[in-house]
Formats: structure tokens, C-alpha cells, sequence
């Protein structure tokens, strides 16, 4: 019922896509960065058709991510993107990301929070009644309007650090890391026995502090089984453990799949 009264939404906006080669990983899977971008690519257009200038004195900073891979798609595969804001909570915006199939199946969902702040300062702004009907929604919630798990420091004591190395290429118009390379960044971090037999179902970010070309960060990662349920802590941060990203990847088999 809820997405069906999104759709009503002038805010609500939809784009097709094919799954190329370029799109898909050595098991002809789709990677979770790709459907990020594709992602991010759509929220940006809703700009356009909202008419909303981007030159406009405020901005929207990403804080977290909550993925759901229902299905991976292959090479070939024709696929939908939609996207739509649910809820504003004072200084928040709450908004879902879909990847369907040519049937209108999910395959892949994504919750996602962000939080409103002035352009040039960076200052945090308040979600006025205004700001809402811009998205055709009309009421301020109380609250945030989702959590994703919290991820606790002391999980990483005694774990080797290694070092990220950025690059040039990964920095976006706003000179730091964009946001949809940290979907990417942790599989070079997993044990190849994990990759082997394992690919996540869901992902979860947390964005703490924007990476730029002159910082030097440091992973640390660490495998955990609970509850028969096996997932990896990932913390990005600088020498000082001034934490830049923290995510949470769940697993399952691939002969699950």
C-alpha cells in the first residue's frame, strides 16, 4: 500500500537500465556499487525534474545506507530503478531505492537517511513544511526514521589495520570518495575463502566523515558468526580513529542463491 501511494508522488521517478558487462563481477553477478550507482545517478535527476536549482543555498549529506539483495542480476538483464522520499524527520530525509526485474520482482531494496544542511557552511538546517511539499510530502515526523545496527569500537581491538590507498579517480565534483565506492572499497579487504563460498544479502553503511586525496585511511575488518549468521565489521578510519565509514556486510551461500 505504501508504494503504491509513493507512485502518486510527483517526487517519485523511475529509469531503465540493462545489466552490462561492465556491471557485473567475475561470477556474472551485479555488483552492489553499480546498483549504488545507479542509485545516486537517479537521485540526482529528481533534482531536474523537480525543478529544484542546484545552485539552491542548501544540500543533502548521505549518513546511512541499509541494502537488501534479494536477487543478483547478470549480464543482459533488463532492470528498473525507482526511487522516492518517504518521510522527513526535523533535520532528516528518509528515501527508498528499488532495483526491479521486468516483472516489477524487488531485487534489490535500499533504506536509505540523509540530512539536510546549508551548501556553504555545511551547517545543519531544520526540514521546514516547505521544504517537504517541494517532494509532494506534507508532515514533519518525530524520530529518524530508521536505525541500522550499531557497530561497537571495541569489536576491532587486535585487528590488524591495513592501509586504503585513494585515488585520483575516486574522488568525485565535491573532492572526496564518492559514496558509492565504499560498497566496492571492502571486497579487497575479505578473505578470499569468504568471496569463494559467500556473497552479501545486506549491506549496511554508516557515513561518519568525507575521505579526501590527502588523507591516509586504514580498514579494519573482523568476521563474525552469531546465531548461525555470518557477517564482517568493517571500520574506515585515519591514525587517530576518527572514524570515516563503518559498515556491516551479512552473508550467505552462494548455493543459496
Amino acid at each position: 500500500m505504501l508504494g503504491a501511494k509513493m507512485k502518486q508522488l510527483k517526487s517519485y521517478i523511475t529509469e531503465n537500465h540493462r545489466v552490462k558487462y561492465s556491471n557485473a563481477d567475475n561470477n556474472n553477478m551485479l555488483k552492489p556499487m553499480e546498483a549504488a550507482r545507479w542509485f545516486q545517478d537517479i537521485f540526482l535527476r529528481q533534482d531536474e525534474v523537480l525543478g529544484i536549482e542546484r545552485t539552491s543555498d542548501f544540500t543533502w549529506i548521505l549518513l546511512n545506507y541499509d541494502m537488501n539483495i534479494y536477487k543478483y542480476g547478470k549480464i543482459g538483464d533488463k532492470v528498473k530503478i525507482e526511487t522516492y522520499p518517504y518521510s522527513f524527520n526535523r533535520f532528516y530525509g528518509n528515501r527508498m531505492f528499488f532495483l526491479k526485474d521486468e516483472n516489477d520482482n524487488v531485487m534489490i531494496e535500499a533504506k536509505t537517511r540523509w540530512l539536510l544542511v546549508e551548501k556553504d557552511t555545511l551547517k545543519i538546517k531544520k526540514v521546514t513544511k516547505e521544504i517537504a511539499e517541494v517532494y509532494d510530502l506534507h508532515e514533519i515526523e518525530k524520530g529518524k526514521g530508521f536505525e541500522v545496527d550499531n557497530i561497537e569500537d571495541k569489536v576491532f581491538i587486535d585487528v590488524e589495520k591495513k592501509p586504503l590507498q585513494i585515488r585520483r579517480s575516486d574522488l568525485d565534483i565535491n573532492n572526496h570518495v564518492n559514496n558509492t565506492l565504499y560498497f566496492s572499497y571492502f571486497y579487497d579487504y575479505i578473505d578470499k575463502e569468504i568471496l569463494d563460498k559467500y556473497i552479501p544479502y545486506k549491506i549496511q553503511l554508516t557515513y561518519k566523515k568525507q575521505i579526501t586525496i590527502d588523507d591516509e585511511p586504514y580498514v579494519y575488518t573482523k568476521d563474525i558468526v552469531e546465531d548461525e549468521q555470518y557477517y564482517t565489521n568493517v571500520k574506515i578510519c585515519n591514525d587517530k580513529n576518527e572514524i570515516y565509514t563503518l559498515i556491516k556486510i551479512l552473508w550467505k551461500k552462494k548455493d543459496e542463491c
